[in-house]
Formats: structure tokens, C-alpha cells, sequence
């Protein structure tokens, strides 16, 4: 191969699915036999990911990691580059996980600039124009981008994928109470209000449940006023294992007000628990409603109230929605059908 050698580039600094894509896109890569170097802020939280993952000798070998302080950032913006320069000169693409980046480095450098369209965020949709090929995660982000005016052949669906398909599916909740789970930031798009509420409405309609939501964010403190005369709904925080937490639900909800992928999503569907999502852009490339998971309205407590209920109440239909969703993911949503799509259009660029 001419080109061996690629970089990949983030400022993001919180968890969510860009730190946790940072990763993944590392590993697809590697697996393609690409050397990688990852250039992240030193807070990030892909940090410790990143080295989790480098932990494995077989990536180990081709993987590099280069951090910066926000001192070197402001520097970038400001024109004053040497050390990302230097970070660069020896690659020969550079896959960006922001979008504002992509100037910045076109630039500075005569390289090709791959970027990631995580947000969908129209704002954004200039700074994709002036990329060479751009990989969105849902396939109206894609659309869009080609409607603003970037050519269609540089506009690719690459939806994310999980790092690690589980092997054996853990055993479900054995108690009599089912077990009810969310997880995430705890930010106002991400409708935690509307889950709560949902339950409420279970209660008031004498159903018995446990709920569990895991996570952090500016709207804890809130989240848990608000849940005040929910005992049975418990504040875990973040959870170190995710696979433990979704082993111990009977029923896995996203409740989101905006979401252009579903990371969770496709990461409860491979532990077989049955998902009920809102009808988001993301979501909505995922779930066939009745079929692998359901759709609900966004900011609709009461529709995800019985849709909830539909579930409790029918054990079979559990098993049945979590058996087809892992089935699905196992064949659309694991690292090599991502480092199919990234080798088929990095050679066709480069042919």
C-alpha cells in the first residue's frame, strides 16, 4: 500500500460517542493493517480508552498517541501550528472528529482530510464542504450534507460500531420485579425528564417495576428532585461496566430529544435486552419498530409509558425483541462492517 500511515484528530474532551468512536476508528483501521496516530486533548476522556485498547500487542505495534493542552489548541486557531505540523508530516490522510478542525488543517497542510460527522449540526455543514470525503452516521446527516452542496460521491454513510461483540449473552433480572434502564449524559437532549416521568406513569397505573439510570451531567441534581417520590429508581452514576448493567434490565430505553446515532442502542441490543428508543434521526436507521426494538414519539412520556408496558407484560415479546436486536447488530453494527466501508473508500480515493 502507498499509503500506510493515517492520523486521527479530535478536541473532544467529554464522554459521549465521540470519545468512544476515537477508539473504535483506531482499531478498524489497525485491523486494515494502517499505522495510526491519535492526536486528542490530554483531558480527554478517549484517553484512557485509547490506552485500554493499546494494551493489545497486535495494536500496540501500530499505534501511536499524541496529546495537547489547550495552550497548543489556541495556537492552532491562531495560525501558529509547528507542533501539529510536525504531528502530520508523516501521514497521509488525517480523519477529523470535529468539524471546525477541518479548515484549520486544510490550511496548514496539503493533506487529505477525512471527517467523521457525528452532530448533524447544520451549522457545521460548511466546514464539511471543504473536506475530501465525509463519513455521517445516519443516513439523514448524509442526505443533508449532499443538499448543501457536497458532492454526492464524497458523502458516505458509516454508521459506528460496537469494539467488542459480547460472546455469551449474561443472564436477564431473575427477580419478579423487572428491571427498567437508561443511560447517558445527563443533558437536556438527552430526555431523562421523560423517562422519569414515564415511570411515574407505571406507577400510578399499579405497575411494579425497578429502574435504574446511569450516567452523569448538569442536570443530575434535577434529574433526581424530579424522581423524589420514585424509590424505586435508583441514580447509579457512571458505570465502569456496561455490560454488567445491561445484563441486570429486562427492558433498555432511550429516550432522547435529539440523537444522531444511539451508541447505547446497539450496545443493549448485543447484550439481547429489548430497546425502546424516540423516533431520532439515528434511532430511527436502527430500530424497524416491532421488529428488533420500538420507536416512540420524542417528549412523549405517556407513549413510552406503554410501550414499557406492552413489554412487561409480554415476556415472550422480550425475548423476542432482544434475540432479533442482537442478531442485528451482529450483522451491521460491529468494527468489521466499519473497516469495510473505511478500506473500500479510502481506495477508491486513492485509486
Amino acid at each position: 500500500m502507498k499509503y500506510k500511515r493515517f492520523a486521527i484528530l479530535s478536541t473532544d474532551t467529554k464522554a459521549g460517542g465521540i470519545s468512544t468512536m476515537l477508539g473504535v476508528h483506531t482499531v478498524a483501521l489497525v485491523s486494515l493493517g494502517y499505522n495510526v496516530s491519535v492526536i486528542l486533548p490530554k483531558m480527554s476522556v478517549a484517553s484512557k480508552n485509547l490506552d485500554y485498547i493499546a494494551s493489545d500487542e497486535k495494536i500496540q505495534k501500530y499505534f501511536t498517541k499524541i496529546t495537547f493542552d489547550k495552550w497548543q489548541l489556541y495556537a492552532v486557531k491562531l495560525g501558529l501550528s509547528k507542533w501539529l505540523l510536525r504531528s502530520l508530516s508523516n501521514v497521509d490522510g488525517c480523519f477529523v472528529h470535529n468539524a471546525r478542525l477541518i479548515p484549520l488543517i486544510k490550511n496548514i497542510i496539503s493533506l487529505p482530510v477525512f471527517a467523521i460527522n457525528h452532530t448533524g449540526k447544520e451549522s457545521q455543514n460548511r466546514y464539511f464542504l471543504k473536506a475530501d470525503l465525509v463519513f455521517s452516521i445516519n443516513k439523514n446527516m448524509k442526505n443533508q450534507l449532499i443538499k448543501f452542496g457536497l458532492e454526492s460521491s464524497k458523502s458516505i454513510l458509516c454508521p459506528n460500531a460496537i469494539l467488542n461483540l459480547p460472546n455469551a449473552i449474561l443472564k436477564k433480572n431473575k427477580t419478579q420485579i423487572p428491571m427498567i434502564g437508561a443511560i447517558g449524559r445527563m443533558v437536556e437532549k438527552k430526555g431523562f425528564f421523560d423517562f422519569i416521568n414515564a415511570l411515574k406513569i407505571l406507577k400510578l397505573k399499579g405497575i411494579e417495576f425497578k429502574a435504574q439510570i446511569a450516567g452523569d451531567g448538569e442536570q443530575f441534581n434535577k434529574l433526581k428532585q424530579c424522581a423524589k417520590d420514585l424509590p424505586e429508581l435508583k441514580f447509579l452514576g457512571w458505570v465502569k461496566n456496561k455490560e454488567n448493567f445491561y445484563s441486570n434490565l429486562d427492558i433498555f430505553c432511550q429516550p432522547s430529544l435529539f440523537e444522531p446515532f444511539g451508541l447505547t442502542l446497539i450496545e443493549a441490543m448485543s447484550m439481547s435486552c429489548p430497546v425502546i428508543s424516540t423516533n431520532c434521526d439515528g434511532p430511527r436507521d436502527i430500530i424497524s419498530s416491532g421488529k428488533n426494538g420500538f420507536l416512540v414519539s420524542k417528549g412523549d412520556p405517556e407513549e413510552l409509558a406503554l410501550t414499557m408496558i406492552k413489554l412487561l407484560k409480554d415476556k415472550s415479546l422480550r425475548v423476542k425483541m432482544g434475540s432479533q436486536g442482537r442478531d442485528y447488530v451482529e450483522k451491521n453494527y460491529i468494527v468489521k462492517n466499519l473497516s469495510q466501508i473505511l478500506q473500500r473508500h479510502i481506495s477508491n480515493y486513492y485509486s
